[in-house]
């Protein structure tokens, strides 16, 4: 978990805030950010950042992410923005490995 943390953290910038939400779910929050283009470059970013193999007791397993983005637009609570972002992230999720949903 601490790797894939550290990867997360790698993946954006000294004002980002990325954070360990609970159980295997992080939270990131990347501040002043408007260019849509950049957010999904992000996302394949640490898609690529954090998939990969690893052995535990000799057994090798899959790590891999599926993101949820949802961006804050003023008015609304972070609860909101944690529905919306929770909400997106099951449809990644159902998408298949690797992947991101963005709410628009």
């Amino acid at each position: 978990m601490s790797e894939t943390a550290a990867s997360i953290k790698r993946c954006f910038r000294e004002t980002d805030l990325a954070a360990r939400f609970g159980g295997d779910e992080f939270i990131v929050f990347a501040k002043e950010t408007t260019d849509i283009a950049w957010i999904h470059r992000q996302a394949r970013r640490l898609n690529e950042a954090v998939s990969r193999e690893i052995d535990i007791d000799g057994r090798s397993f899959r790590v891999s992410a599926s993101i949820g983005i949802a961006s804050l637009d003023g008015g609304q609570s972070l609860e909101t923005l944690y529905a919306r972002a929770d909400k997106m992230l099951y449809q990644a999720k159902k998408g298949g490995r690797g992947g991101y949903r963005m709410y628009e």
